[in-house]
């Protein structure tokens, strides 16, 4: 990404080259099977679960006991909470997709 900024009255440019997001400690939390989403924060809305999925398993639907619909999970945040988008948001998408 392209970053523009000004510093004492001199503009200037930076190329940024984002890259995975480096590991935040070696405590053993850090490391599971399976590992986190790449993308983890900076969602407009979001509930948090403990279903134990694998990043490359997030897009499915989240419902609860009872089989109604609450969200899609979107991201693998730690080893016992999954990161889902609310309904109300999943069909605010749509809607603005079609």
């Amino acid at each position: 990404i392209s970053i523009e900024g000004l510093r004492k009255g001199n503009k200037y440019s930076l190329m940024v080259v984002i890259r995975e997001r480096p590991k935040m400690s070696d405590h053993p939390a850090e490391s599971f099977e399976g590992g986190k989403s790449v993308i983890l924060d900076g969602f407009k809305a979001v509930f948090a679960h403990d279903a134990v999925i694998r990043p490359e398993e997030c897009g499915g639907p989240v419902f609860d006991a009872d089989g109604r619909f609450y969200g899609i999970n979107i991201a693998r945040f730690s080893r016992t909470s999954t990161v889902a988008m609310p309904k109300a948001e999943v069909y605010k998408f749509i809607a603005s997709a079609i």
